[in-house]
């Protein structure tokens, strides 16, 4: 891989992820990032990345274990909602200058 292919690729894949982002926003509303203390908020966002991160390693698992797709939630969704919960995060450590 090129280096301009490298920054298409993730050009890409942030493109994806703005759009999934904003989709569920759509469907969730504000709900992670609105509150008062955005302390709570960003430990909320940390247990959903371990959340997502043991479905990742399980998902891992499952893969080398039986070479067989997953059933419901990809490999790449789960790293798409990872990506995208760090996301949010940021968002919350900007919104107040953290």
């Amino acid at each position: 891989m090129t280096l301009q292919e490298f920054e298409k690729e993730i050009d890409r894949i942030h493109k994806r992820e703005k759009e999934i982002l904003l989709k569920k926003n759509q469907d969730y509303g504000f709900a992670v990032i609105t509150g008062d203390d955005d302390i709570w908020l960003l430990f909320d966002i940390s247990s959903r990345l371990k959340e997502k991160c043991m479905r990742l390693r399980n998902l891992l698992k499952n893969r080398i274990k039986n070479d067989t797709k997953e059933n419901f939630e990809s490999i790449e969704d789960t790293l798409i909602d990872i990506q995208g919960y760090t996301t949010l995060g940021q968002v919350l450590l900007n919104r107040n200058g953290m």
